[in-house]
């Protein structure tokens, strides 16, 4: 018997057992997860590994009950045919040895519907157990332009970090203190702080003049993710308001 004609007998054995190959999909409940994610800071959030994360445990109650765990690089659980209803969820990250990662059980509400439904939870960085640091980094632009081209072109800058109102006595990867006081030239290229603890970070930015004037000065709120390999932040500072407008030609090139 040749291939095609196995597997047309197949296909009519299994109709014939009445298999039905446009048979609905059972209704799928998605529970995704992300841990310190802050799009409104920049940070997209971090990743299994920065914690030491293998697997993920989700409980579900409500109109049933139900546990499932699966691994963390999957970055989602799926719940198929549950009864329809609100459900509370308690997410749980869990170390190589099963051990939780998290002070309590992340909590939300999941709904269970006669369709396909998807809901996030985000792990917020004061709910982990323990302490971790992170990589910091950040690339900084003047009026949309770099260093030479800004207009007033800036020549040297400084950088303040604070958590928690504190400024950090650490230095950037130049060994310059961004506290605030010590200054360096202007850098147009990616600069970064390691070992930061990781959470949310206040980062100052000065750019002064060929005269040491400060023409540009401004704060944002920011986020340390855990580990070192973090995104890279871009802040860019508004020159003064009467500061004429750089060449084209310049920043063409």
């Amino acid at each position: 018997m040749t291939r095609t004609r196995c597997i047309m007998v197949a296909v009519a054995l299994f109709a014939a057992c009445g298999g039905d190959t446009n048979q609905p999909l059972p209704p799928r409940t998605v529970v995704k997860w992300t841990f310190d994610a802050y799009p409104d800071l920049g940070f997209s959030g971090d990743n299994c590994a920065d914690f030491g994360i293998t697997k993920v445990q989700i409980d579900l109650t409500g109109p049933a009950t139900t546990s499932m765990t699966g691994d963390c690089g999957d970055k989602q659980m799926v719940f198929l045919d549950l009864p329809a209803g609100s459900y509370t969820a308690a997410m749980t990250p869990l170390d190589v040895d099963g051990l939780a990662l998290v002070k309590a059980p992340i909590t939300l509400t999941v709904a269970a519907v006669d369709g396909d439904s998807e809901t996030t939870a985000n792990v917020p960085w004061e709910a982990w157990k323990g302490t971790f640091k992170g990589t910091f980094y950040f690339k900084v632009t003047w009026g949309g332009h770099d260093c030479a081209s800004a207009s007033p072109a800036v020549v040297m800058q400084s950088v303040k970090i604070t958590q928690g109102g504190v400024a950090t006595t650490l230095t950037s990867d130049t060994g310059h203190k961004v506290d605030g006081v010590d200054s360096e030239p202007c850098r147009s290229a990616d600069q970064y702080v390691a070992k930061l603890p990781f959470g949310p970070t206040t980062i100052e930015i000065v750019g002064k003049d060929a005269s040491n004037a400060v023409q540009y000065q401004k704060q944002f709120e920011a986020f340390t993710g855990a580990g070192a390999f973090n995104p890279t932040l871009s802040y860019d500072l508004p020159g003064p308001p009467d500061a004429p407008m750089p060449d084209a030609g310049v920043d063409a090139m």
